[in-house]
């Protein structure tokens, strides 16, 4: 399941809080766990990164590891509103390694008044 994130280019110190879940949608243990925010410039049209390279590698907080919860702040976004984006969690546990796919980013170059 992709979910979307709505940022604004310049915006900083944005807290994006994550449950990890399995698949059966039951909360996973992150106790002691490392958590890694990366995210790539993604083409939706070929359903491709774009280069593979990583425009954002954000090492994150676990905030309440038994009920999978997990922080990151954002830096300052920089990331091009032109452009797609998609993002992934990496979970690394002392036995296994859990990936979330699915992060989408859109960036916004303002914030549009109402």
């Amino acid at each position: 399941m992709q979910r979307t994130y709505t940022l604004v280019k310049g915006m900083a110190n944005f807290k994006l809080q994550y449950t990890v879940k399995d698949a059966d949608g039951v909360v996973e243990d992150i106790t002691s766990a490392t958590v890694v925010l990366k995210v790539r410039q993604f083409n939706f049209d070929t359903n491709q990164f774009e280069d593979g390279a990583l425009a954002l590698e954000i090492t994150g907080d676990v905030t309440d590891g038994a009920n999978g919860k997990c922080e990151f702040t954002m830096p300052e976004i920089t990331l091009d509103p032109d452009e797609d984006w998609l993002g992934e969690i990496e979970i690394t546990l002392i036995d296994k390694v859990l990936i979330v796919p699915g992060l989408r980013f859109e960036i916004l170059s303002s914030v549009e008044p109402d």
